[in-house]
């Protein structure tokens, strides 16, 4: 059977084909668990959680909220089960805002709503919350700053009180092991609740590093994901260098590594005229202390990022005036190819990698299909229907 990676290029869309203690984990507003779960109620949990800094014993409590959807099934009851959505934040807003019951409209709404709709088995959503930037005379919107891929040199975070009792902040004092706190909570949400671990989705709400973040978990864990979506290419965030075959690195000179393997679905949604585009540019960042960055990528780099694990042989362009989906580094549309659909097969181990360029062509399946799989009325015009992937 082959193994099918769609990658959606976003408005581009792109499509790609430890052991806790309950007693760690405490949830202030109702009960996270199997046996009589709190449904439609966002749950606002802590763990006590080990991070690089300050040294072993003292800890640190983290935040995560989980939202157990009305239709929620676990596994074992001899009927299909739920998975899992794991939200990144990486905002202003914290996760009472973040993962709230708002009608969707801005990056931080919708979420709670639609699984409040989606039939059973609903997906089960996770939200962790990262450390906070301290306010400063050059970041005055300061949000949650994940130690993703070295990136944890440049934040100062801010004052949090170790399990010791005494004060820690800034980035000396404090270099949060992110990566295992969230896969750490991933993995106690899917064994408390019972959830299926292959269906489980990694996604962000903020282009600043929350995407990167989403990527960190998707490349480093491919056997607790499968599926990636991110708001946004995370590379060239904000400033990124390397190709596959040199290896890449981030603003600090880290190194990003290859992907362990595979991810089965992969959508970017982006916006080409954005500053964060497909094609790549210049970004703008003053308040987070970032006046400008070159963003040296564009989607092409994201798909040959994949590709060094998937290593196709065969390939298909369509139109096949084209080979990539952008003609240069650049914001604008000029730097956009006519190319619209992309299929790259590695016909030893039958991995197929599709992408889709659904910019202003296309209608999405996002906007296109409702919770029951159905279409929903005047989403999508005649001349512009919408695709089943």
């Amino acid at each position: 059977m082959k193994r099918i990676i769609p990658l959606l290029i976003g408005i581009l869309a792109v499509v790609a084909f430890g052991q806790i203690a309950v007693a760690q984990v405490k949830c202030s507003n109702g009960v996270l668990s199997v046996i009589n779960p709190t449904k439609g109620v966002l749950l606002k949990c802590t763990i006590a959680h080990q991070e690089y800094l300050p040294a072993p014993p003292v800890k640190l409590t983290r935040n995560f909220g989980v939202y157990i959807p009305p239709n929620y099934v676990p596994c074992g009851i001899g009927q299909p089960c739920s998975g899992t959505i794991l939200k990144i934040q990486g905002t202003t807003h914290g996760i009472a805002n973040d993962c709230n019951h708002a009608p969707a409209g801005n990056e931080n709404a919708g979420w709670l709503a639609f699984l409040d709709m989606a039939p059973a088995p609903a997906p089960v959503m996770i939200c962790p919350e990262g450390l906070f930037d301290q306010f400063t005379d050059v970041v005055t919107n300061p949000g949650e700053r994940w130690n993703v891929w070295g990136y944890g040199n440049g934040w100062n975070w801010r004052a949090v009180k170790g399990s010791d009792g005494l004060t820690y902040s800034g980035n000396l004092q404090i270099h949060p092991n992110d990566d295992d706190f969230v896969v750490t909570v991933l993995r106690f949400v899917q064994a408390t609740l019972q959830t299926d671990p292959k269906y489980s989705v990694v996604t962000n709400d903020w282009v600043f590093l929350g995407n990167l973040m989403a990527y960190e978990m998707a490349a480093l864990h491919p056997d607790l994901f499968n599926a990636v979506v991110v708001y946004n290419d995370p590379f060239g965030s904000p400033d990124s260098t390397g190709n596959p075959q040199t290896g890449y690195s981030d603003a600090h000179g880290d190194p990003i590594p290859l992907p362990a393997a595979p991810i089965n679905v992969l959508i970017i949604a982006g916006l080409n005229s954005s500053q964060q585009s497909i094609c790549g540019g210049i970004g703008y960042y003053p308040w987070m202390g970032t006046p400008s960055y070159n963003r040296p990528y564009t989607v092409d780099d994201t798909i040959a990022y994949w590709n060094s694990v998937n290593q196709p042989d065969t390939f298909l362009y369509e139109p096949n005036t084209a080979s990539k989906f952008c003609n240069y580094v650049g914001h604008n549309a000029a730097a956009v190819t006519p190319l619209w659909r992309y299929v790259a097969t590695n016909r030893q181990t039958g991995v197929t990698t599709e992408v889709w360029n659904l910019f202003a062509s296309r209608g999405t399946p996002f906007c296109s299909f409702g919770p029951d799989g159905n279409i929903v009325p005047n989403m999508c015009s005649a001349t512009n229907p919408p695709i089943r992937l």
